[in-house]
């Protein structure tokens, strides 16, 4: 029935994945965290061994058929899921209440049969995924393959493409795993190499304001209040990754703190005006001793200046597998698909939660409200 769905709906691809097991309206008891994730030598010390929540220590807060890409804003969450005619944007109060349609595409089929003319390739309805919110402004975002939409939030206003053609071609996003981000006034997104932005005021016009150097990539990238942040590409006579910074608008990007070797940073994230990154690879140095050490230097990390060196601050590493966010207090990272744990800035690493016979995380969000996860077709919060 599943795949019978994603096909006749022409849904999202991210979510025709989830498990082979039911989700579970009820809590059910799970486990607790069995282990954390200790540090040794300069970095990452751990927390409590015991999760800071049981698994049952959930909430449904949405559940229907092939949801997915949940957001949030202070008010309401926000998810894409399927309608009467096809893919459709939804919203909740998070005070309670009932579950809102904002707006609805129709379905591909009318697509190609000139029935409606958005949105405007009608490969989007294959990848309609990338929800993002907050309370800037009173629009959702969602990314198509080859556009970035937006629509208000109450549904008072068409469907209209913030990107243009800018994107047209490029295909899904190819870092942060599709995840876009929203910094002031602009949203930024990325394909193939490239980092664009665009105009929160809806201008459709997708602007490139960093393009990776030839045979690199762009891995993952985070926005703070006045900066951009980016992997750079590998340096072979220093044996690392730097992380390159420049300005909201685009301009020279620079290196931004002292990297050590070893380190190819591959996960961005903003925890209030500190960033963190993680790096996770196997690099051969020039003698065992060498090899060792930088193997020992995989982890996460902090950077707070563009002069400073990175503090490594946990063993556990920020998979960006639309599974990693952050709080005002600390960072979260998803560990498989049943645990996750909580890295504060001045090291300590706690084990969050964990699922060890019950539901799986197949997408994690993160805001001052809770800590979310998607499960199959149900979204759940866990915490405050």
């Amino acid at each position: 029935m599943r795949w019978a769905a994603c096909v006749l709906f022409s849904v999202s691809l991210a979510a025709c994945g989830g498990g082979d097991d039911q989700a579970n309206d009820d809590p059910m008891a799970g486990s607790g965290g069995t282990a954390g994730s200790g540090g040794s030598g300069g970095g990452g010390g751990s927390g409590d061994t015991k999760a800071v929540l049981d698994c049952s220590d959930r909430t449904l807060i949405a559940e229907d058929e092939l949801v997915h890409d949940l957001a949030t804003d202070s008010k309401n969450y926000y998810w894409l899921g399927v309608g009467d005619a096809g893919i459709a944007v939804f919203k909740k109060p998070k005070s309670g209440g009932d579950t809102l349609k904002i707006t609805e595409f129709s379905t591909y089929f009318s697509f190609i049969l000139g029935d409606t003319d958005l949105p405007v390739s009608g490969d989007s309805q294959f990848y309609m995924d990338d929800t993002v919110a907050d309370d800037a402004d009173d629009y959702v975002y969602f990314s198509g393959d080859t556009q970035i939409w937006r629509v208000k939030k109450d549904g008072s206003e068409p469907v209209e493409a913030v990107s243009g053609p800018g994107l047209n071609e490029l295909g899904p996003a190819t870092c942060n795993f599709a995840r876009s981000v929203l910094a002031p006034g602009a949203l930024y997104t990325c394909r193939q190499g490239r980092l664009f932005r665009m105009d929160r005021a809806g201008n459709g016009k997708a602007t490139a304001v960093y393009t990776a150097p030839d045979g690199s990539s762009i891995d993952a990238f985070a926005a703070s209040s006045t900066q951009l942040f980016v992997n750079g590409p590998f340096d072979d006579a220093r044996h690392l990754s730097p992380i390159l910074a420049l300005p909201l608008n685009g301009g020279t990007p620079a290196e931004y703190g002292a990297m050590l070797a070893g380190l190819v940073p591959d996960a961005l994230l903003m925890l209030g005006d500190t960033l963190l990154f993680d790096s996770l690879t196997v690099l051969s140095g020039p003698d065992l001793a060498t090899t060792s050490e930088w193997a020992s230097r995989q982890g996460t990390y902090k950077l707070t200046s563009s002069s400073a060196a990175p503090t490594k601050i946990s063993e556990t590493n920020l998979e960006l597998v639309r599974g990693v966010g952050a709080d005002d207090q600390y960072a979260y990272a998803m560990v498989g698909d049943r645990r996750i744990d909580r890295i504060s800035p001045n090291g300590v690493t706690t084990p969050y939660v964990e699922c060890l016979d019950d539901i799986r995380f197949d997408e994690l969000l993160v805001d001052k409200d809770g800590v979310y996860i998607r499960y199959d077709d149900s979204f759940y919060r866990f915490g405050k």
